[in-house]
């Protein structure tokens, strides 16, 4: 029966079972348990509501963790009165891929994930021809494009989408079976969901929900997850603060560069007054200066005069830890700033290292000698305590050591590469899946050492207590009392999480 009524409408039985269903409706936790219980695992939502309109439809940020912390994965339709051809025209579409990118984005959706745009009417051919594919044409000019592209409409609208413009992301509206563009057209191969029935009401009392059943193909997988929307929120800060300290630099990329790491470091209190103490350092700034650079106070001056405003904080989209951005401008301009000149690359390499991973690995040991229960081993302790707060070495540490290695060796190879985009590129694009950030370990290792085995070579060579790495321990840890067998432990520790992060 069910085959039969397929060949006969496009909606088919619409008694069937599906796995996805789109909604109106902000949904309630209730609501979204209604879906689980109800055997839907995919649930379309809107990204904005329509102008002037009364139904007030769009996703908020709390609606969206609900959704992915109950299991359900999420898909995304932007629909703005897109229900005539007056709807449809190139300025229009432009104007709607900016809105949507500008929602997506500020929910931290991932960019390698899917937006339908809805054609919700039933235009003939020449109206597609005339009308919405000039509209597809302004949302692929638009910012949206950083988004894969999708289609909500007839079987002949994504046909004729697909074949104009390569479009291959479509969410077809077949519930209207006696639209034109359903009758004696084929399905898109493409598809990705199929919308066969509407205004179906489930659950009761408080989980009552009306949906749209949608049936599932496999070939959008939905969101599953999202970055920290504060993510966003700090990147146009960062641009704000690199476009002054390109007017301050008259359009010196380089310079500018190095001015906005200067401005975070001294947010951070990592240099500053020559013969002044760090805020959160034990270090003092004469050595801070010495190792990433003297800092410019007028520019610092200035954008704190400027941009009169709290630093925007964000998480780390892998490891959810609040992004601690001053320490990584500390390590990423130590690792680009020359310590004394070229023939002295050995030295430099040093200063590189202690004043990254290696310098919050050697203060970690102090952490393992000092506080050390007596009922564990060095070793124990060392591998529970490692990147836990508290520690000399938290994650938040160990993110910005290597996330800023991994950032000076792009801007190097690149002096014409803006800061803003390699954070852009390192941090938020995802359009192969995984942001390099997700990578950083194995990113670091690959392009510092080619593999583990020559990593952990230098990590043992630097657990020595000679000259100049006695010298570093001494100036970090303002003791010579720390045991061979603290030093051993924490870089025992710091080794295995390493590997394992390559396997």
């Amino acid at each position: 029966y069910t085959v039969i009524k397929s060949l006969l409408s496009s909606n088919g039985d619409t008694s069937r079972s599906a796995l996805g269903c789109d909604t109106a409706t902000k949904l309630t936790s209730v609501q979204i348990q209604t879906l689980k219980n109800n055997g839907y695992q995919y649930v379309g939502r809107y990204l904005t509501n329509t102008p002037n309109g009364t139904l007030d439809k769009c996703l908020t940020l709390t609606e969206i963790n609900n959704i992915l912390s109950s299991g359900l994965k999420l898909f995304l339709i932007f629909q703005e009165s897109g229900n005539s051809a007056a709807n449809f025209t190139n300025i229009i579409g432009n104007k709607n891929g900016e809105k949507a990118f500008e929602a997506a984005s500020s929910f931290g959706i991932i960019q390698n994930e899917t937006i339908y745009f809805a054609v919700d009417f039933d235009p003939t051919e020449d109206v597609i021809r005339s009308n919405v594919v000039p509209y597809f044409r302004g949302i692929l000019n638009s910012r949206a494009k950083k988004y894969k592209i999708g289609v909500y409409g007839t079987r002949n609208v994504c046909n004729i989408l697909r074949s104009e413009l390569n479009i291959s992301n479509f969410f077809v509206s077949d519930a209207s079976y006696g639209f034109s563009g359903n009758l004696g057209f084929t399905m898109p191969k493409e598809w990705s969901f199929d919308q066969f029935s509407t205004d179906i009401s489930i659950g009761t009392g408080n989980g009552q929900v009306s949906i749209d059943k949608v049936a599932v193909s496999g070939k959008d997988n939905g969101v599953t997850k999202i970055v920290t929307p504060g993510i966003n929120n700090f990147y146009n800060y960062l641009t704000s603060v690199f476009n002054l300290a390109m007017n301050y630099s008259k359009n010196d990329i380089s310079k500018s560069n190095k001015l906005v790491l200067q401005f975070f470091r001294k947010k951070g209190g990592y240099g500053g007054d020559w013969f002044g103490t760090s805020v959160s350092n034990d270090a003092s700034n004469i050595q801070w200066n010495l190792v990433a650079g003297e800092i410019d106070d007028d520019f610092c001056n200035l954008v704190k005069s400027t941009l009169d405003q709290d630093i925007p904080e964000f998480k780390d989209p892998s490891t959810d830890c609040y992004y601690d951005f001053e320490h990584l401008a500390a390590t990423l301009q130590s690792n680009m700033h020359v310590f004394i000149d070229t023939e002295n690359e050995g030295l430099d390499l040093f200063i590189d290292l202690y004043s990254g991973w290696m310098g919050d690995l050697t203060t970690f040991a102090k952490d393992i000698e000092t506080g050390k229960p007596s009922n564990k081993s060095y070793q124990e302790y060392a591998n529970e305590r490692l990147f836990q707060p508290g520690t000399s070495f938290s994650m938040e540490d160990y993110i910005a050591d290597i996330d800023g290695i991994n950032l000076a060796r792009s801007l190097l190879s690149n002096t014409s590469m803006k800061i803003t985009d390699a954070f852009y590129n390192y941090f938020m694009n995802a359009e192969n899946g995984e942001t390099y950030s997700s990578t950083r370990t194995a990113l670091w290792i690959i392009r510092t050492y080619g593999n583990y085995s020559a990593f952990k070579e230098q990590s043992d060579y630097l657990n020595q207590d000679v000259v100049p790495i006695s010298t570093f321990r001494l100036l970090l840890n303002k003791s010579s009392t720390i045991s061979k067998d603290a030093y051993t432990a924490a870089h025992n520790a710091f080794n295995d999480y390493v590997r394992s992060c390559l396997q």
